[in-house]
């Protein structure tokens, strides 16, 4: 975390390398490796860009609170990629002190912080697409969403958000007021008519890097899944994130 507080400052040059980096960080030369990755992690991101002769130049200025849980996701999902098992992924409220100290206590360890540096790192990994299929969602989370596209979001990539339904700030309505990322975000909702006014919806929570890595379990896009509440769920890849890609093309097909 010492690489995003250098940046910190950094942003204010025009131009630096992973020396400048290393010494505004007080960071050994041994560690210059995962500075690299760090800094590879943010031009993915589109918050640096890289020049000519290995240098780098911050493209917005560097939100440390928001990026550390970005890169916490990203270099704890490059130490999952040795395994394609399934992995229990337990994010933490900010207050969640009691179950912190039970979970340490059973000798585990959460991989994330929040459910936003979840899905944060989701989307940093996503080439084409990053799909939501979430049956609330509320202001924060749209907020949230709006960050993500601005800083997270590669810039060859778009957000497909399947929702239940209409909630008090209509997507359509609030996507209308943002046109700057309207263009990167398409949605559907998935509310069937029955008869004797019952609907069929949808209270699947999932959420998918392009068709390669996949997260399903209990979280929201509100404001309680991403910074108060505990969520739990399952992180996947390979043959089961295709075949949850899968299926969230048939809910987005299925949806209205």
């Amino acid at each position: 975390m010492r690489t995003l507080q250098a940046l910190n400052t950094l942003h204010l040059r025009s131009s630096f390398d992973i020396r400048s980096v290393a010494h505004m960080g007080h960071i050994p030369r041994d560690q210059c490796r995962i500075i690299a990755r760090v800094l590879g992690l943010l031009v993915r991101a589109n918050l640096l860009e890289t020049l000519s002769g290995e240098r780098y130049r911050c493209k917005r200025e560097v939100n440390y609170a928001y990026l550390s849980g970005i890169v916490d996701g990203a270099m704890a999902g490059l130490r999952r990629n040795t395994s394609k098992e399934p992995k229990m992924i337990l994010t933490l409220g900010r207050h969640a002190t009691h179950l912190q100290t039970a979970v340490h206590a059973e000798g585990l360890r959460p991989n994330f912080e929040s459910t936003g540096d979840l899905i944060s790192h989701l989307a940093v990994r996503s080439k084409k697409r990053l799909t939501l299929v979430t049956p609330f969602y509320d202001h924060q989370g749209l907020i949230f969403l709006e960050r993500l596209v601005r800083d997270a979001l590669p810039e060859s990539a778009e957000v497909r958000l399947i929702t239940r339904c209409r909630e008090e700030i209509p997507l359509e309505a609030w996507l209308e007021e943002k046109p700057e990322i309207s263009r990167r975000i398409t949605h559907r909702y998935y509310r069937k008519a029955l008869e004797d006014n019952f609907y069929e919806t949808s209270h699947a929570k999932l959420i998918l890097a392009d068709d390669t890595q996949a997260y399903v379990g209990s979280a929201n896009l509100t404001a309680a899944s991403l910074k108060l509440s505990n969520e739990l769920g399952l992180w996947v890849q390979g043959d089961i994130a295709i075949a949850l890609f899968r299926l969230s093309q048939a809910l987005w097909n299925a949806a209205i």
